[in-house]
């Protein structure tokens, strides 16, 4: 009595329209012939349409796009299981390319603005993910209606191409492997477009299947899969498949392909030249890492002993101190946001008024910076006298160097549409700043002060080393008077004051992204 042959369906995405069945009846043919099972391959109309075939258990094997498998693997109950390597270096990886006729004046990313782009199909990641990434990148934001003068989707690679070649659009969004496979098929002139974008490399898409297919069936399918290339011939989405992988090996190689050029004979020259200045620099400083060493292992047990257990007993003096200290901190960087606001859109090269106020700007930021928070603090406490005041003086002023750049930095990559909107309503300056820079700019600035602030209260226990106050004054009185179990009580106050702080700070930022 024969057996019963298990018949399964396979369903693919329309990466390449009308050709997917053709594209992978290789591969299906040979492990047929090393399994004995029925594989039937059909090609959905959509990249969601397969998702939705594999969930309703229709289809058992699929090969989906990276992204459409990232989204969907959870809710589809699949698996990856195996992806393409492709040509004589065997990479699993491709490329989005930007196309545009040979006679257009585009020549980049930047020079899109204002013009229209076609993208394949919603899902597709080298036609639509990988596309609005690279140009998030450039300051263009597809879904912006003055980036664009309109966003097409032609529902395939092919149809994309074809956009630009009948002048319905000028830039059109496609695979690589798409766009080599119509140049290789005589569809496509080489000479009739030109590419003048690619992006960084997209792991390979993978071959799925159900999780509710049997254990047994699945390490069959995938075993009949990964060894087709030693029983028949191999193919898939491109045109020279050389084998299949386990994703985890894809993964080497994609990783390796970063890697490898990264280790020539210059990686070796700088490491060599790295380690002989850190050798003429422990040499010139005369550093004996051994003897320290030694020495420090020798006096560790005497000062542990000195140092616990904490002592606590004058907790509420220790935590006055501390909130003194806070205080300080808080009103430093205080001081910091209302001197660097002004400081930093002078400082940015889109917003200041001309160079030479640009220059006193960024002259100013980089005056603070230089200065530490220790110097001003001392002369500010001869100047003043001991206290609070030196210390909030001292952090303002040299925190407000590093705020001013970051806040100017980040002014100079805003992105120009809302900015040109309001100058073609004849917005004024300041109105164009307000309404048009500085929203965009919110979370940045939250999380730059933020960590300002965590960095101040730090720094304000420092501070009060030299008479600037707070708990740092007190560390040193403790210091100075032997006090070693103190010492060790106001560090696990500062620890836990911190770590407190930096859980608030952190869900302050979550909460304005």
């Amino acid at each position: 009595m024969s057996q019963e042959v298990l018949h399964f369906k396979m369903v693919s995405v329309p990466a390449i329209r009308g050709q997917m069945e053709e594209q992978f009846r290789n591969l299906v043919a040979t492990v047929e012939k090393i399994t004995g099972y029925k594989i039937d391959v059909h090609e959905s109309l959509t990249y969601q349409d397969a998702i939705n075939v594999l969930k309703s258990g229709n289809a058992q094997i699929g090969w989906l796009g990276p992204q459409v498998y990232l989204e969907s693997a959870h809710d589809a109950d699949i698996e990856a299981f195996a992806v393409a390597m492709r040509g004589k270096e065997q990479h699993s990886t491709y490329r989005t390319l930007f196309v545009a006729r040979m006679d257009s004046k585009i020549e980049n990313l930047k020079d899109l603005k204002g013009n229209r782009l076609t993208l394949s199909q919603k899902g597709s990641t080298s036609g639509d993910l990988m596309p609005r990434h690279e140009l998030l990148k450039n300051g263009l934001d597809p879904d912006s209606s003055t980036c664009f003068a309109q966003i097409i989707y032609s529902g395939s690679h092919e149809g994309s191409v074809a956009s630009v070649l009948s002048g319905t659009s000028d830039v059109a969004a496609v695979s690589e492997i798409n766009f080599e496979a119509m140049v290789a098929q005589g569809v496509l002139d080489h000479d009739k477009v030109k590419v003048i974008h690619t992006s960084p490399a997209i792991p390979g898409a993978p071959l799925v299947y159900s999780k509710k297919l049997p254990k047994d069936v699945r390490e069959k399918i995938k075993e009949a899969v990964l060894n087709a290339h030693k029983h028949g011939k191999v193919s898939g989405y491109g045109q020279d498949i050389v084998k299949y992988e386990t994703q985890e090996e894809a993964r080497k190689e994609f990783l390796a392909s970063y890697l490898k050029p990264q280790w020539g004979w210059k990686s070796f020259v700088t490491l060599g030249i790295f380690f002989v200045v850190m050798l003429a620099i422990f040499l010139h400083l005369k550093i004996d890492l051994w003897e320290s060493l030694g020495d420090s292992v020798k006096y560790m047990g005497d000062l542990m002993s000195r140092l616990f257990p904490p002592d606590f007993s004058d907790l509420p003096e220790l935590l006055i101190a501390m909130v003194e200290t806070i205080e300080i901190g808080f009103l430093g960087t205080l001081l910091a946001i209302v001197l660097a606001l002004p400081v930093g859109l002078l400082a940015a090269r889109n917003i200041a008024p001309n160079k030479f106020v640009y220059y006193i700007a960024r002259t100013i930021t980089i005056f603070f910076r230089s200065i530490p928070e220790f110097i001003i603090a001392m002369i500010l406490v001869i100047a003043i006298g001991f206290g609070a005041l030196p210390g909030v003086l001292a952090l303002g002023f040299h925190t407000m160097g590093f705020l001013a750049k970051f806040y100017a930095e980040e002014m100079e990559h805003v992105a120009t549409g809302p900015i040109e909107a309001l100058e073609a309503t004849g917005a004024r300056p300041s109105q164009i700043v307000m309404f048009a820079i500085i929203p965009q700019i919110v979370p940045s600035f939250v999380g730059f002060s933020l960590y300002v602030l965590d960095r101040n209260i730090r720094m304000a226990t420092m501070l009060g080393i030299v008479g600037a106050g707070g708990i740092g004054y007190r560390l040193q009185s403790s210091f100075r008077m032997f006090h070693y179990k103190e010492v060790t009580a106001i560090i696990i106050i500062i620890f836990a004051t911190i770590y407190l702080i930096d859980i608030v700070s952190s869900k302050l930022r979550l909460s304005i992204k």
